[in-house]
């Protein structure tokens, strides 16, 4: 049976997600601010749970219909099915509300919505199951997220399907200054038109973000290593479904893997220490170099001594796709600026290849004469507005 869905990402990186859900499947693929509507069944859900290198979370929508005044709301609730979505238990169900409420002629405030909502969910699961409310952050994967928008005098009430944030792949220990999402990185990877099997520099890594992201999409591994999905709380839950969707590209069993056509590179020794030890919880291998950027050179992917390449220009293909350290101090951007110097002084050297990267909106990006600049996409990036830039040689 087909259900409706929502999934979640970075405003202005909607369509990079449309397109990865229409990849996967989803049917009726529909855009909105700061996310994206699809429709499937369990399999797509299970799917793109899985498979999904973008989303921040992924939401069953449960209802959207009106709600004009506090009585409808809480009928509306009242009649969702949730029986059927959480099995009886002597253990209390955890119930996390989050509204979005804008413009609505009853409603006075958010806790008075969160209170309707919840005491319409205990209405709902009585003689089943005792509820108790939750916080957003709370880290376990039983509780229910559940988030409601009212605007006017509509309503939608969507179940989180995550648990944590999809963009916590489970193999960081030591965030580094400024982390980079890897749902960002994939996205940037994304813009930037990087295919696997394309040599990719990374020569200001930090904690190895951009890197570990390329090297588990070329190894096709799922994004994640963690398995306390929320959904799987539910009493439509199917392990066999899970499982198969689970497997069907998935290389996890497999051991690390060396990518010698993607490097990772930093000047600081402790960046290059944490880039290392998220690389083994990864299972992944790269080049890996403690290296000042003025030093940056091309590396040449492998190549089958049987194979034919089609020219040279198509060889020398390649990628340079960086975060530069975040603050907006002096030094940060004269190091951005001396890696732009490199590549534009050396045309030939660098003949085939692009470079992008990560640029805080309050500054305007270096201007660098031999290259030609594209703005791709702008989002936030901790708490910062950002826009994500593309140069190429003339």
């Amino acid at each position: 049976m087909s259900q409706h869905y929502f999934a979640h990402i970075s405003p202005g990186l909607e369509p990079l997600l449309k397109e990865e859900l229409k990849s996967l499947g989803a049917r009726k693929v529909k855009l909105e601010e700061g996310g994206v509507h699809f429709q499937g069944t369990r399999k797509h859900l299970y799917r793109v749970l899985q498979w999904s290198r973008l989303a921040n979370r992924i939401y069953w929508t449960l209802i959207e219909g009106t709600a004009p005044n506090t009585n409808a709301l809480f009928e509306r609730v009242t009649k969702i099915a949730w029986p059927e979505i959480f099995s009886p238990s002597s253990k209390p169900l955890k119930v996390a509300i989050r509204v979005s409420l804008s413009h609505h002629v009853e409603l006075q405030g958010t806790g008075q919505a969160e209170s309707i909502i919840l005491r319409a969910i205990e209405r709902s699961l009585e003689g089943s199951r005792v509820v108790k409310s939750a916080h957003w952050s709370d880290p376990d994967s039983e509780t229910a997220r559940v988030l409601v928008r009212l605007h006017e005098h509509r309503v939608s009430v969507r179940l989180d399907a995550c648990g944590q944030l999809l963009h916590r792949r489970g193999w960081r220990q030591n965030e580094g200054q400024a982390p980079l999402r890897p749902t960002l990185a994939m996205a940037m990877l994304k813009l930037l038109e990087w295919s696997p099997d394309e040599p990719l520099l990374d020569p200001m890594c930090g904690s190895g973000t951009i890197a570990i992201e390329a090297a588990r999409f070329a190894s096709q591994r799922r994004p994640r290593v963690w398995e306390d999905y929320s959904c799987k709380t539910w009493r439509s839950f199917d392990e066999e479904l899970w499982s198969s969707e689970r497997d069907r590209l998935s290389a996890d069993h497999e051991a690390a893997r060396y990518h010698s056509h993607i490097q990772a590179s930093d000047l600081n020794s402790e960046a290059i220490t944490h880039t290392q030890a998220h690389l083994s919880r990864a299972q992944e291998m790269v080049q890996v170099r403690v290296l000042d950027v003025k030093e940056l050179t091309p590396i040449t992917p492998q190549v089958d001594p049987a194979a034919t390449p089609s020219n040279d220009h198509e060889c020398s293909k390649g990628l340079i796709l960086f975060n530069p350290p975040y603050g907006l101090r002096v030094k940060e951007v004269d190091e951005t600026k001396a890696l732009l110097r490199l590549f534009s002084s050396d045309p030939e050297r660098w003949r085939g290849w692009r470079l992008g990267f990560i640029y805080p909106r309050q500054l305007t990006p270096p201007a660098t004469s031999g290259l030609v600049a594209r703005e791709l996409a702008r989002f936030q990036h901790g708490g910062l507005p950002v826009w994500v830039w593309r140069y190429e040689h003339l």
